[in-house]
C-alpha cells in the first residue's frame, strides 16, 4: 500500500483528473462487468511463443550503482527474441481490472502476492490459459536462479526472494501520485526491492515514465526514466525517496510489469 502522499498534490490529481479517467473511474463496476462479459464470449487463442525468459547481464551491470545510490536504470533487460514476444503476447484489456482510484489510476492485473496467491496460474484472470508468456516470466522471476542473481544485485546479507508480480496497462490521464510503499514501516522489512519493468510506450513527455524524487510533489526530482521499451528501474522500497509519474498526456499509454523482492526471511514469517 502507499503512504506518506502529500495532501495538496493528491488534492490537485483529483481536481484535475481528465475527463476519460473520470468517467472510467466512476463507472469502474461497469467497466468490470463489460470485461468480464467480453472474456467470456470473445475470440480464445493461446498466444504461444518458443522464446525463454531471461533477464540479461545488464542486470549485473546495473549493480555497482545500485548499491551506491540505491536504484540504477538498465535498458535491454530482457534478450530480443523474448522482449518481441512481450509485445506480441500483450493482454488485452478484458484481461484486467479497470482503475479504481486516483493515486493509483491504471488497468491492473496478471497479479500474484506470495502471501495471498492461493494459484500460480493466473487462473482468476485469464481462466483459458491464453497468456502463457506470463505464467513462464512469473516461474522465471521465482526462480533460485534469479534469487542468486537478484541477492548479488543488491548486495544483500541474506537471499532474496520474488514476493509480488503484477502487469500495469495506463492511459490517458493516469497517474501514481508520489507516495512511499507502507511496507517500508514493517519493522521485519530488511531488504525490499521493486524491479519496474517497463515493456512499451508511446514516449515522449509524460508517458508515465516512473520519478524517484526527494520530496511527495515531485519538485526534487532524483531519476526520471528516459526510456520506457525494454528496461528497468530498480529501486530501494526502504531508500529515502517517493516515486510516481504525472498524469499520462492524451493519446498516449504505457506497459509495465512490477516485480518486488524481499528477504526470504521476510516471506517465511508472513507465509
Amino acid at each position: 500500500m502507499a503512504t506518506d502522499f502529500s495532501p495538496s498534490y493528491v488534492a490537485r490529481a483529483a481536481k484535475n483528473l481528465h475527463w476519460k479517467l473520470r468517467l472510467a473511474l466512476r463507472f469502474a463496476p461497469w467497466i468490470k462487468r463489460w470485461r468480464l462479459l467480453r472474456l467470456r464470449f470473445g475470440s480464445r487463442r493461446v498466444h504461444t511463443g518458443v522464446a525463454i525468459p531471461k533477464l540479461t547481464e545488464n542486470l549485473e551491470a546495473g549493480s555497482a550503482h545500485f548499491k551506491e545510490d540505491k536504484w540504477a536504470f538498465m535498458e535491454n533487460i530482457f534478450p530480443a527474441d523474448f522482449y518481441r514476444e512481450l509485445l506480441v503476447n500483450w493482454p488485452k484489456k478484458r484481461y484486467l481490472e479497470p482503475p479504481r482510484e486516483v493515486a493509483k489510476s491504471y488497468n491492473t492485473g496478471f497479479g500474484w502476492i506470495h502471501d495471498y496467491s492461493t494459484t500460480s496460474d493466473f487462473s482468476n484472470c485469464d481462466p483459458r490459459g491464453e497468456y502463457p508468456i506470463l505464467l513462464s516470466l512469473l516461474n522465471y522471476l521465482r526462480s533460485s536462479e534469479i534469487s542468486s542473481r537478484v541477492t548479488a544485485f543488491a548486495g544483500t546479507q541474506e537471499p532474496l526472494v520474488l514476493y509480488s508480480f503484477i502487469l500495469t496497462d495506463a492511459g490517458t490521464g493516469a497517474e501514481v501520485v508520489p507516495h512511499k510503499d507502507s511496507s517500508k514501516d514493517d519493522p521485519r522489512a530488511k531488504y525490499l526491492l521493486n524491479f519496474i519493468f517497463f515493456i512499451d510506450a508511446t514516449g515522449g513527455k509524460n508517458t508515465g515514465a516512473l520519478t524517484l524524487s526527494r520530496d511527495n510533489e515531485l519538485t526534487d526530482i532524483m531519476f526520471e526514466a528516459p526510456r520506457l521499451q525494454n528496461t528497468c528501474l530498480a529501486y530501494d522500497i526502504l531508500g529515502d525517496f517517493y516515486h510516481g509519474f504525472p498524469p499520462i498526456a492524451p493519446g498516449k499509454w504505457r506497459w509495465v510489469i512490477t516485480a518486488q523482492f524481499c528477504q526470504k526471511s521476510y516471506v517465511e514469517k508472513t507465509a
